[in-house]
């Protein structure tokens, strides 16, 4: 069905990107011991590929190639 509509660029929108971004969020007040185990998870869980390609369709692509994955530059970048 959706290969029927018209693509952004055959719309006039040449050049189009659309990002998103998530996240990884803990209560206030979680011990830091915790979020620091959580967030050593996450670094450890992206170096896999599999885990970098599974949300992948066409056109998606995982990338992390920035402080995101601290959460002092994550928070300063949702900030």
């Amino acid at each position: 069905m959706l290969a029927k509509l018209p693509t952004l660029d055959e719309l006039g929108h040449k050049g189009f990107n659309v990002s998103i971004f998530h996240g990884l969020y803990a209560p206030k007040g979680t011990p830091a011991d915790v979020l620091a185990k959580v967030n050593a998870a996450l670094k450890e869980a992206l170096k896999d590929p599999g885990v970098r390609q599974a949300p992948g369709g066409p056109g998606a692509v995982v990338s992390v190639t920035d402080g995101r994955v601290n959460p002092a530059e994550h928070k300063k970048f949702v900030a």
